[in-house]
């Protein structure tokens, strides 16, 4: 029944607002120890943001007051803590400076416009070389670069496929943005020489 589907999401809406510890982090993250990952606290401010907005369409009981308090302080302590100034990007967790990937999906869950500096600056950061500090290499994005962090992993590496990058690019809300114009480019090069 809807209410009861309420009532247990208001409790896991509560359990989202608690992910201000290190403690609390996502099965998708590194196996080297605690950290304020900053991919794990937007998937909380997520959580937070679709639950209140559920419960004012369906006008079922919330603690909305105290759910947006804290949805708002979880975005405030990424914009604060997650971003890199001198990267110009957002980072892994709190007071790191590795890149990761997986912040690319910041925009496609609405916490930050497409062509805000800060996501654009880091979509700049990330599509270098890892040589150059980016995530980029033979057509392929790493998720994190392991030589700058250690991910407990041995011989194993997470990329993501280039295509996966020019589907997020391709999305409306980038192709007009400076980063889609010179990556598209990039890619229909290669593309062309597969065919």
């Amino acid at each position: 029944p809807p209410f009861h589907a309420m009532a247990v999401l208001s409790q896991q809406t509560e359990k989202s607002g608690r992910c201000t510890s290190p403690d609390a982090y996502g099965i998708w993250e590194t196996r080297s120890g605690r950290r304020h990952y900053v991919y794990s606290k937007v998937m909380c401010w997520v959580a937070l943001d679709r639950s209140i907005r559920l419960a004012d369409k369906r006008s079922f009981p919330s603690d909305r007051d105290h759910w947006l308090r804290t949805r708002d302080k979880i975005y405030e302590t990424i914009m604060d803590e997650g971003w890199n100034e001198e990267r110009q990007a957002f980072t892994q967790f709190f007071g790191s400076d590795t890149l990761d990937a997986a912040n690319l999906i910041m925009p496609l869950v609405f916490f930050l416009s497409p062509t805000d500096p800060r996501m654009l600056g880091m979509l700049n950061a990330i599509q270098a070389p890892p040589r150059k500090g980016g995530l980029v290499s033979d057509s392929l994005v790493y998720r994190y670069n392991p030589e700058e962090f250690a991910d407990g992993l041995h011989g194993l590496r997470s990329e993501i496929h280039q295509n996966d990058l020019v589907r997020f690019h391709s999305h409306d809300q980038f192709r007009d943005s400076e980063p889609c114009r010179s990556c598209s480019k990039t890619f229909s090069g290669r593309a062309s020489l597969l065919q």
